[in-house]
């Protein structure tokens, strides 16, 4: 068997998977991250998973390279492979966790890989599970954009005042003894204590307030994405909202109906799907030099040079990874400005050796992405070289994820009880049947309000909502019409 190892670290947890190519499976892992000292939570959720898979050479597996991708760009990649794989296009992707949230609008035909020059912006929000909640000094509600630290009050830290994650569990939509599989115990008592202070200050009961602080983290979130959708022209009732991260799937409902947007998909594994997307991420290398030189004839052999070196070093690298010559890929660029200017745009420099004919392909691609991302062209300006860039990328085969055969729509199987949860769109108190993740199966179909659980997040199913399960176990939400 073959293993590959993805690792997105957190500001609350730490997410691992391992994926064996021979068989496609997938072992996954979830640990608190030690802030102090990021390695030792890598190491541990590293250890941990490897001591999931059973294998005989785990020594040797732990010795194996892990993949490292910015964990928001990492996101959107497994976002967008999730998304493909159940057939959706056009997206929003959702990204809650502890300590903030990345949104992104990836219209149909997005590139597969935002780490690229042409993929969509990622912007960041400082709301998430963590998220402290305290009331203003004009008597008005404020969640964020402090997180607690060391954690949530229901984690026993001391932390002093209610989070996100604490009005969940006072709301019944979080199980305090399911955290991590069971790893980690919630002090609902603490939850409580917290939250009832803050709804004395702002005179409402307990389950009023702990409804606040949800609701109060989703306005900036929606208010980042409809800013995207707006930019993009894009609307966003014709979009899927890919929800992820640990407390992503918590509030994708809520924010889906606040946006219009009548689909959700939630991933597999939707707290691990960082980890999962770094071993989507082909491995790159950038390799650059500066500049600067007028344009012009006289600058060829210099280009050539520059780029020959530059090259050098990209063949070093592939070498280094043990990267197979087939699968090693080059591409060029070079920044360029008009003489006197501050901004430079990068335009790629065409294949081959570099003549005349590269300098000519080279000012009209210029003048085009000046007009594109600027919307003119200095007339009479003198374009300048400012650095040359080769990027360098390991064309690896990618994780293969098999579907699963159908089930039929009934999800009893799944079933492991119910609770009360308090539900305004349900007018308050409910009993919801709680399904369990790991035993939903390919076809399985039920109505909200639910509850699902698994071991890197819970899912929340409002009233009126469909959830049913696609051949590769995402869990596919769709409002009533």
């Amino acid at each position: 068997m073959t293993w590959r190892i993805g690792v997105d670290a957190g500001g609350t947890f730490t997410d691992v998977c391992l994926f064996d190519d021979s068989a496609g499976r997938v072992v996954v892992r979830k640990v608190l991250s030690t802030p102090d000292d990021p390695s030792r939570g890598i190491a541990l959720g590293i250890e941990e998973a490897i001591a999931r898979t059973g294998a005989e050479d785990a020594e040797a597996m732990a010795r194996l390279p892990v993949r490292a991708t910015p964990g928001p760009s990492a996101g959107v990649v497994g976002a967008q492979e999730v998304a493909r794989l159940a057939g959706f296009d056009a997206l929003v992707s959702f990204d809650m966790g502890g300590t903030s949230t990345h949104v992104a609008l990836l219209p149909a035909g997005a590139p597969a890989d935002p780490v690229t020059p042409a993929g969509p912006d990622i912007h960041s929000v400082r709301a998430g599970g963590g998220s402290l909640a305290s009331v203003g000094s004009d008597g008005a509600l404020q969640v964020g954009p402090d997180s607690a630290d060391p954690g949530p009050a229901c984690y026993g830290s001391g932390t002093a005042g209610p989070t996100v994650t604490d009005a969940h569990l006072v709301l019944g939509t979080l199980n305090p003894d399911t955290m991590l599989g069971g790893r980690l115990q919630l002090r609902q008592d603490f939850s409580a204590a917290a939250i009832g202070a803050l709804a004395g200050q702002l005179g409402v009961d307990v389950p009023a307030a702990a409804q606040a602080i949800v609701a109060a983290v989703t306005v900036p979130v929606a208010a980042a994405i409809r800013a995207i959708s707006a930019q993009r022209g894009q609307r966003l009732g014709d979009h899927t909202l890919v929800a992820f991260g640990g407390s992503g799937p918590l509030h994708a409902a809520r924010l889906a109906r606040e946006l219009g947007i009548a689909r959700i998909l939630v991933p597999r594994h939707p707290g691990i799907l960082g980890a999962i997307g770094q071993l989507l991420t082909e491995p790159r290398a950038d390799f650059s030099a500066a500049g600067p030189m007028d344009f012009g004839a006289d600058a060829l052999p210099v280009i050539a040079e520059a780029f020959g070196l530059l090259r050098h070093r990209a063949a070093m690298w592939f070498s280094r990874e043990k990267i197979p010559a087939a699968a090693r890929r080059i591409t060029r660029r070079v920044d360029m400005r008009y003489a006197g200017q501050e901004w430079s745009v990068s335009v790629p420099v065409p294949d081959g050796a570099v003549t005349a004919a590269t300098l000519d392909a080279l000012a009209a691609a210029f003048a085009a992405a000046c007009r594109h991302t600027h919307g003119v062209i200095a007339g009479g300006g003198k374009p300048q070289f400012v650095a040359f860039h080769v990027e360098a990328v390991g064309l690896l085969p990618r994780p293969g994820f098999q579907p699963r055969a159908e089930a039929g729509a009934d999800a009893a199987a799944a079933r492991t009880g119910s609770r009360a949860v308090w539900l305004p769109e349900a007018g308050g108190w409910v009993i919801c049947p709680v399904y369990d993740r790991d035993r939903l199966d390919a076809g399985n179909s039920f109505m909200g309000p639910a509850i699902v659980e698994q071991m890197d997040t819970t899912t929340l199913i409002l009233p009126g909502m469909t959830a049913r399960v696609e051949p590769y176990l995402s869990l596919v939400l769709d409002a009533d019409a």
